[in-house]
């Protein structure tokens, strides 16, 4: 099995999560379209689970926007919470006037 670097960095981090996915892809004969969907799949619940445009950046390791705001899609749930947000700043700010 692929050793796994044991420095405090985020890169690093990055690296040893992807040495175990895998060293586990490997073993279990995940082939790697498996890999990359599983892949995808964290980085679509890190968005839904409220990651902003740079986190999502840092965990998938990219310098520029572009494949991040495709994890970053519309969805009805998250529109409702925005909506709701806003009313309630709104009253907020009704209430002190």
């Amino acid at each position: 099995m692929q050793e796994v670097p044991s420095s405090k960095s985020w890169l690093t981090f990055r690296q040893a999560i992807h040495a175990l996915v895998k060293a586990s892809a490997t073993r279990s004969s995940v082939d790697q379209r498996y890999r990359a969907l599983i892949r995808h799949m964290g980085n679509i619940l890190s968005a839904a689970a409220g990651a902003s445009l740079r986190e999502l950046m840092d965990r998938m390791g990219h310098a520029s926007t572009r494949a991040a705001l495709i994890y970053l899609h519309d969805s009805d749930e998250r529109q409702r919470k925005i909506a709701s947000n806003l009313d309630a700043l709104t009253r907020q700010e009704l209430c002190r006037g």
